[in-house]
């Protein structure tokens, strides 16, 4: 459960919290299960903090720092994340259906098991993230960076990844359903047992990827 004096004070202006967070660098701040929905929090520092199933829903969080976070069981549908920071943040079956994380930071975010349907990830940063089982429902990844990235036993149906960049990820056992994958790098993925239908893979770079086996 949410601390009191945690809760309290978010709820204050944004500036207050990041002051009494700038004052506190060794506390980890617990607002698990508090219900911080369609509120403008913009800028807030909430790096480190403990968010397990905390309610996000429809939350302008345009620019906010997790970094560190816990967000396991999340629910941050129809948020706002535009340029927010996410790097190394665990995402772990959260909801993130209809999100908007256009050029966000998600470096190194476990997302495994999230639902990211509908979700807008343009350009946003997915270098080294997990996002095994996770479904990608026409999700719009254009222009994206998952360099790297674990994109094992994935769901991917109705997608745009054009101009995508999935430099050594690791793509083995996933499905591929009517998916836009035109101008990709795939340059050394892994494509072990590739499932896909009605994908668009025109002129995409494949070199080095390997073994390219598919059903």
């Amino acid at each position: 459960m949410a601390d009191v004096h945690h809760l309290n004070t978010i709820k204050q202006e944004v500036s207050s919290w990041n002051s009494w967070k700038h004052k506190n660098p060794d506390l980890s701040p617990n607002l698990s299960r508090a219900n911080l929905s369609g509120i403008n929090l913009s800028y807030v520092n909430l790096s480190g903090a403990e968010l397990i199933k905390v309610n996000f829903r429809k939350t302008i969080l345009n620019r906010a720092c997790f970094g560190y976070a816990y967000l396991v069981d999340a629910d941050l549908s129809g948020a706002t994340l535009t340029n927010a920071e996410l790097s190394f943040a665990t995402l772990r079956g959260a909801d993130l259906n209809e999100v908007d994380f256009h050029e966000a930071k998600l470096t190194q975010a476990d997302l495994s098991e999230a639902n990211l349907y509908r979700a807008k990830l343009n350009k946003a940063n997915l270098c080294g993230a997990n996002l095994s089982l996770t479904n990608l429902g026409e999700t719009q990844l254009i222009g994206a960076d998952l360099s790297m990235a674990n994109l094992s036993c994935i769901y991917i149906r109705g997608a745009d990844l054009t101009c995508a960049i999935l430099y050594r990820a690791n793509f083995e056992n996933a499905e591929l359903v009517g998916a836009n994958f035109s101008e990709v790098d795939f340059r050394f993925a892994k494509l072990r047992n590739l499932v896909f239908k009605g994908v668009n893979f025109s002129s995409a770079n494949f070199q080095g990827a390997k073994p390219m086996d598919y059903h």
